[in-house]
């Protein structure tokens, strides 16, 4: 009952090929009867020769026996009777997406390996995404380290540069100050000077007065001589007097 629901549903579809992909999934032979399962939308159920469904997809035509053999014996909705090609050739080969409650054991183990090593196929690429990701977050934190030691290295230019004024600055200082104590000696210098010519006039006021002292000695002497006038008039005036002519 079960078999004929399904092949009830494949008579349905027959009618609709539309074009679609190029790809196949074909019948393929198991406990001796041709069982399938349509996975994708793209596909349509094709009734295999021994009976069982298998899938094709959409603009794909299944290919005919040589000597075709013909029975009625299924039915479409509505009482019709419906030609199935029950001599095509059953095909042995098994589409590695197919899959269904109906596998032999040995089959669906072998499902279960091929699903479990796409599985680890997409771990290693999500490992390998991972590590080029952590190569771009090293390459970013390089970047960022020789960034961080570029602006280090103009910091360090710039207190160059500030010691180099700040040197500079000292130099001048240094300068004003020899400067300054040139014109302190220069100062120093003329103040000497100044007290030369002070001491020059000291001299020369103490010539004065030593002329002035020979002056007065000159007037003390005149003095003498004309006390000594005198004494000599005063003599020769007693004499006269005691010795009249």
């Amino acid at each position: 009952m079960t078999q004929l629901l399904l092949l009830i549903v494949a008579l349905l579809v027959l009618g609709h090929v539309p074009p679609g992909r190029s790809e196949f999934k074909r019948c393929w032979k198991g406990q001796g009867a041709c069982r399938t399962y349509c996975t994708r939308q793209e596909t349509y159920m094709h009734l295999c020769p021994d009976g069982s469904l298998c899938c094709l997809p959409y603009g794909l035509k299944p290919p005919a026996a040589p000597e075709p053999e013909y029975t009625t014996n299924f039915i479409r909705p509505g009482n019709k009777p419906v030609i199935i090609n029950t001599a095509a050739p059953v095909s042995t080969t098994m589409s590695s997406n197919i899959t269904g409650p109906n596998l032999p054991p040995k089959e669906k183990e072998k499902e279960k390996e091929k699903e479990k090593e796409k599985e680890e196929e997409k771990e290693k690429e999500k490992e390998k995404e991972k590590e080029k990701e952590k190569e771009k977050e090293k390459e970013k934190e390089k970047e960022k380290e020789k960034e961080k030691e570029k602006e280090e290295e103009k910091e360090k230019e710039k207190e160059k540069e500030k010691e180099k004024e700040k040197e500079k600055e000292k130099e001048k200082e240094k300068e004003k100050e020899k400067e300054k104590e040139k014109e302190e000696e220069k100062e120093k210098e003329k103040e000497k000077e100044k007290e030369k010519e002070k001491e020059k006039e000291k001299e020369k006021e103490k010539e004065k007065e030593k002329e002035k002292e020979k002056e007065k000695e000159k007037e003390k002497e005149k003095e003498k001589e004309k006390e000594k006038e005198k004494e000599k008039e005063k003599e020769k005036r007693r004499k006269e007097k005691l010795n009249p002519r």
